[in-house]
């Protein structure tokens, strides 16, 4: 599992398409907002607890990742789950979450409340 998070991070990197990587389940959609703005709302959706940090691509592409961490720690480290924002075929921009680190599902909640209200 170690060795897949490294990959995952060293391809987010490079800049390799998303869409190589897993990227769970769609938790929202949302229409009328580019993907800098989705990634900007998650990353003020943390609780106290989290901070987040966003990668947007430059157009022309319409996707962005935020990797989500236990505050107090640094960006250097594996971060504890990662949104991902993915254009859909309807001009909507899809919201999913991968949790990387820790009890599995221990953050889907946050996950899914962040994903539901920026997605409006």
């Amino acid at each position: 599992m170690v060795i897949f998070r490294r990959l995952m991070l060293i391809a987010l990197s490079l800049g390799l398409p998303f869409a190589a990587m897993a990227q769970g389940a769609p938790l929202a959609t949302a229409f009328g907002r580019t993907h800098d703005d989705v990634a900007q709302c998650l990353m003020r959706q943390m609780p106290p607890g989290f901070r987040a940090w966003p990668k947007v691509s430059p157009p022309p592409r319409r996707d962005a990742i935020v990797n989500m961490y236990i505050r107090g720690h640094g960006q250097g480290e594996d971060p504890i789950g990662v949104f991902h924002v993915q254009p859909t075929a309807n001009d909507g921009l899809a919201i999913s979450f991968v949790q990387t680190n820790g009890v599995r599902g221990e953050y889907d909640r946050i996950a899914r409340i962040a994903a539901q209200r920026c997605a409006r």
